[in-house]
């Protein structure tokens, strides 16, 4: 693991438990809400707080029937897209929006 590259396995998980310590609609205590979650089918969306979860751990591009807006606050794996009443998330990828 370099510790100069900013998309290292390590810096990666710096940046998490940043994240995970800087917001407090992450803590163990927060509201929990699904937005999208559908049997055996990727992306599941999540709301903790003012936070939106995006997750795809699927080796393809996936998509939601969801409406979603905000600040893109953290992204692992490609950015999710927002266009007409859906929502776009690359294969392998993690997001997180700030509404």
């Amino acid at each position: 693991t370099n510790a100069a590259d900013p998309d290292s396995l390590l810096n990666t998980v710096k940046e998490l438990i940043r994240l995970r310590k800087s917001e407090p609609d992450l803590a163990g205590n927060g509201d929990f809400e699904f937005l999208y979650v559908e049997e055996k089918k990727y992306p599941l969306i999540y709301r903790r707080g003012n936070l939106v979860m995006i997750v795809n751990p699927s080796g393809k591009a996936v998509e939601a029937p969801v409406t979603l807006s905000g600040t893109l606050i953290c992204s692992i794996g490609g950015a999710p897209v927002f266009e007409d009443g859906k929502v776009t998330v690359a294969p392998g990828s993690f997001a997180v929006i700030r509404k």
